[in-house]
């Protein structure tokens, strides 16, 4: 399902915004980023997202709270940061 990146590129200090496949592939994205960075990017986030879904399971089984489904994560580091939001 394609997504609407105007919306996140219309924010107040959003660099780039994309949209990734579960497997990591890159689906579309707008901003100051060449494809190959944009393709690295999607990877990465693909990645946290299987790492964060399995720790959210974790936390459920082992605590009994309601940690899933996995909504969306966010990373901040250097001057930058990465919010995830979606499936």
């Amino acid at each position: 399902m394609a997504v609407n990146l105007d919306r996140p590129m219309n924010l107040r200090g959003v660099f780039a915004a994309g949209e990734f496949g579960p497997d990591g592939s890159l689906v579309a994205y707008k901003g100051p980023l060449s494809e190959e960075h944009a393709a690295m990017t999607a990877l990465m986030c693909a990645a946290n997202n299987l790492m964060l879904r399995m720790q959210a399971e974790g936390f459920s089984r082992y605590t009994g709270m309601q940690w899933t489904p996995l909504r969306g994560w966010a990373v901040a580091a250097g001057d930058y940061a990465v919010c995830v939001m979606g499936n």
